[in-house]
């Protein structure tokens, strides 16, 4: 007896340091957002019908086309909503006016340099949102 529990601990150690190690390969499992971007920056200036957004990045002014496919969602209060009008919404509208305050923020998400989604964060968003 006295033998065979230090053996069986010695076992349970390495069997605890062998299954703490981590899967180099990610363990065939690819992450979803391998290929996004995402690019993050203050609302400058909104054109619903050129469908162009400029946002200030780092001090820079960047202009984004919007393609029609892309969803455009806003982030008001606690819950997220999706734009009924798109970059016509008075929230884009308010954006604009506010230009320079810092107040409301643009997340575009790119997938292979296409923007497949616009999320505006209002000032009255939370930020888990």
């Amino acid at each position: 007896m006295r033998r065979i529990l230090p053996v069986f601990v010695l076992a349970m150690f390495v069997a605890g340091v062998v299954s703490a190690q981590p899967i180099k390969d990610g363990g065939g499992q690819k992450d979803k957002n391998d290929n996004k971007d995402l690019v993050k920056g203050e609302v400058k200036k909104v054109n619903a019908e050129k469908g162009t957004l400029t946002l200030n990045i780092n001090g820079k002014d960047e202009e984004f086309k919007i393609p029609n496919t892309a969803r455009i969602t806003i982030a008001v209060a606690n819950e997220v909503k999706d734009a009924k009008d798109g970059l016509n919404d008075n929230w884009f509208k308010s954006a604009e006016k506010a230009s320079g305050t810092g107040r409301f923020t643009v997340e575009l998400t790119k997938d292979k340099n296409e923007i497949t989604r616009v999320h505006l964060l209002t000032p009255t968003s939370r930020k888990d949102n």
